[in-house]
């Protein structure tokens, strides 16, 4: 059986996040791919009285911003 390449620029899947362990933490994560550049992706549902809220939430952050700086990526950022 050959394998078949799976496209998925503009796609994301979501599982079920094992790891909740309070209310505002996702009850979904995943990986969002929006033109070749991934992100991460949380999703939530909402819980409220007002007919008009949403009922997801959905919190997206570029996969590799959790990474902290460096001392010298830091220093290269100064001004002078």
């Amino acid at each position: 059986m050959s394998e078949q390449q799976y496209d998925e620029t503009n796609k994301c899947s979501f599982w079920k996040n094992d790891r909740k362990e309070e209310d505002w933490h996702a009850d979904f994560r995943g990986v969002l791919n929006v033109e070749g550049k991934l992100y991460y992706a949380d999703l939530r549902k909402v819980t409220s009285d007002n007919p008009n809220a949403p009922v997801l939430r959905l919190n997206i952050k570029p996969k590799g911003a959790d990474k902290p700086k460096t001392l010298e990526d830091n220093l290269k950022d100064l001004p002078f």
